[in-house]
């Protein structure tokens, strides 16, 4: 009878403990607001508001890759539509909704520049093209600003060539062009713009040539970004096509929300970070990586500077603002809680083999010195 009785409370205990609510999860070591849907998209609590996020997305840096209304009026070869309109399916960059800042509804970090000087309006990238990513959880799509993005710059920057050159060779299809290009069709207005584009194609073709590695192609989310700004300032504005070495350590785009603070930022080490004079000459270099323009003339006592199409005033802003975003947090709401054993378990590995190289930043934290990161040496 006792055998009996303890079984049957031995039963009922695990019972209950089955119908037991789960202990709750600990509370967040920073307060983090809930997730925004805007559309399609979710967007987490990464310290920006939507003004901040539409005008860094919309900003120009001095990026020049081409005339403007070109860009709108070229078709690609690859599918009958208009070039613009391959930029999200076809090259993996994201699109974005339309506002103020992008009535053409152009993807995420592809901008329109005017010129200061002319007037003329250019099409060009800004850091948002390669430093904004979607992560895609179960039927959710998160837009993670300052994250890498898995466009694919060498395939885009192919297509632009082939589409240039399609558009040349074929009288139709440069008719067509100069249709949409052309407010008027003068004689001699079409043959400037055929000269003018005519120039543009070799000059682009070339680029291209210099740009494509010669041992592996990049692919979607990777870059070298590093030697095609070598390549930018020291073959194309210097014009000693002999300088030009082939771009064949591509990195994938880092995260943005810690660039600010870490003393260098590239691979190589070569530009220090250590304050904001720093971050422009480093950002003043990947304007020159994509398309912008310098020209370097000697200079003399009374132009004693660098002509450049460099927005600095931009760049400086954008310094600004990347300062004050955080990573995003896991959003339990829409994705699900985490393990809490496998959370421990990865953390325990994180801090072994990873932090030697990639400190954690607490979140909640405005950090104004340097990271300190310790290096461990693999072999000697």
């Amino acid at each position: 009878m006792t055998n009996r009785l303890f079984a049957t409370l031995a039963a009922g205990t695990l019972l209950l403990a089955g119908c037991a609510e789960p202990p709750p999860e600990p509370p967040r070591p920073v307060p983090v607001n809930p997730p925004q849907q805007v559309g399609s998209l979710w967007y987490l609590d990464q310290n920006w508001n939507p003004d901040v996020r539409e005008w860094y997305y919309n900003t120009t840096q001095g990026s020049q890759i081409m005339p403007y209304d070109w860009f709108m009026a070229l078709v690609d070869p690859a599918t009958g539509k208009p070039l613009a309109d391959s930029l999200v399916p076809r090259f993996g960059y994201l699109a974005d909704a339309p506002n103020r800042f992008n009535p053409d509804k152009l993807a995420v970090g592809f901008v329109k520049d005017t010129d200061p000087d002319t007037g003329a309006t250019w099409i060009g990238m800004t850091c948002a093209a390669c430093h904004t990513g979607d992560l895609k959880v179960g039927a959710n799509i998160l837009r993670i600003d300052g994250a890498p993005t898995t466009g694919d710059l060498l395939a885009l920057i192919t297509a632009l060539r082939d589409a240039v050159e399609a558009t040349r060779k074929d009288d139709a299809a440069f008719g067509a062009f100069a249709a949409k290009v052309l407010k008027s069709q003068t004689k001699a207005q079409k043959d400037k713009l055929r000269a003018d584009f005519g120039k543009f194609s070799k000059e682009f073709a070339t680029f291209v040539k210099e740009s494509t590695p010669t041992v592996a192609t990049w692919g979607p989310g990777r870059t070298d970004a590093f030697q095609m700004i070598f390549n930018r300032i020291s073959v194309i504005d210097m014009g000693i096509p002999t300088n030009n070495v082939s771009p064949n350590a591509p990195v994938s785009y880092p995260f943005l929300w810690d660039a600010p603070l870490q003393p260098v930022v590239q691979y190589d080490g070569a530009v220090p970070n250590k304050n904001r004079v720093d971050a422009l000459v480093r950002n003043a270099g990947e304007v020159l990586g994509v398309f912008g323009k310098a020209m370097l003339k000697k200079p003399t006592p009374l132009h004693y500077y660098y002509d450049s199409t460099v927005r600095g005033k931009q760049l400086v802003e954008m310094e600004e603002q990347l300062r004050t975003l955080r990573s995003p947090v896991w959003p339990d709401q829409i994705t699900g809680r985490i393990d809490p054993v496998k959370k421990d378990a990865g953390a325990a590995l994180y801090k072994e083999n990873c932090e030697g190289c990639h400190a954690v930043v607490p979140r909640g934290e405005t950090v104004t010195s340097e990271i300190p990161v310790t290096m461990q040496p693999l072999f000697t």
